[in-house]
């Protein structure tokens, strides 16, 4: 095992340039603590009794200096009273970890305190680090994606079709903004619908996360919806009269639509074209719906109108 020891910007080395008074200690996944620089308490809390120093190769600078930790080191770390690269013999036996299994988190502690009346050593730095190891992890591949439908309408949905292997991943995460900006998700197969939906351009970003692996690179496809169909049509007037002459709509937007309206109004489904005489005066609402890729429907106001009333009659005939 090898440590590298870095020095804190809280803590001012002063002239000396060395870290005294380190405590190092190592705990594996089991919970099993191995003490590498002597901790007299039995926890790591800066102050063994005997002052341990790493002495810097360019002093005063405090720079990384490197440790291997070996049981059958000639020098016991304890004993020494500064050094710095170097292999040396751990406190505690490395031994005390064997048989056990190495996945799962290993804990390196390691602290630095010391004040002899110098104010270059009034201060205390404690740090964790924390370190996952197992067997190997294989990222996942980078994906591809295709959405369905193929053709997707302004304020449609859709899904993605996501295409590649997770391998130690556990799940896809797809992202909107740019990859691992936005999440809106995630799909353990390789199928994701998409919430809500799809009024202007946008980009999905879709990368295996989660297990053993670290967030790579992102796949990205970006869905465009098409505009709806131009519904608009019109009749020539608002209202007819039952012996008016049968109108016929004009089409200003997407031709080869079909026409629909409630019971009583006679109507051509595919010209649109009324037949008010065999209509029931009243007003009715007429649909238009178009039949292109991405259909859409508009509607108009028609009134009917019965033939008014003519009869009269007089009192007496003479």
């Amino acid at each position: 095992m090898t440590l590298t020891v870095t020095d804190n910007s809280g803590c001012n080395p002063g002239v000396f340039g060395v870290h005294s008074d380190i405590a190092v200690s190592l705990e594996s996944p089991s919970g099993t603590v191995v003490h590498l620089v002597q901790d007299f308490s039995g926890i790591l809390i800066g102050s063994p009794p005997i002052c341990i120093t790493y002495q810097d190769a360019t002093f005063p600078n405090i720079v990384n200096e490197t440790s291997t930790y070996d049981d059958d080191a000639a020098l016991l770390a304890d004993n020494q009273t500064f050094f710095g690269a170097g292999t040396w013999r751990p406190h505690n036996p490395l031994s005390a970890f064997d048989g056990e299994d190495p996945a799962g988190t290993w804990i390196l502690r390691v602290a630095d305190g010391r004040n002899q009346g110098f104010p270059d050593f009034t201060c205390y730095v404690g740090a964790t680090v924390r370190v996952t190891c197992g067997a190997a992890c294989t990222d996942p591949t980078v994906p591809t994606s295709t959405f369905t439908p193929a053709t997707v309408c302004n304020g449609g949905s859709a899904t993605l079709n996501i295409s590649g292997s997770l391998n130690d991943a556990t799940d896809w995460e797809v992202y909107t903004g740019f990859c691992g900006v936005t999440n809106i998700g995630s799909t353990t197969t390789g199928t994701f619908a998409i919430p809500g939906t799809i009024t202007a351009p946008t980009s999905y970003f879709v990368r295996g996360e989660g297990g053993c692996v670290l967030p790579g690179t992102c796949g990205a496809i970006t869905i465009t919806p098409q505009a709806l169909d131009d519904a608009s049509f019109s009749y020539s007037a608002a209202s007819y009269c039952v012996d008016d002459s049968d109108p016929t709509p004009t089409i200003t937007g997407f031709g080869g639509g079909s026409f629909s309206s409630t019971a009583g109004l006679s109507i051509n489904g595919s010209t649109g074209l009324i037949d008010v005489s065999v209509s029931t005066p009243g007003t009715y609402t007429v649909t238009y719906t178009t039949t292109g890729t991405c259909p859409n429907s508009s509607a108009v106001s028609v009134t009917i109108n019965a033939l008014d009333d003519a009869s009269f009659n007089y009192s007496a005939f003479s």
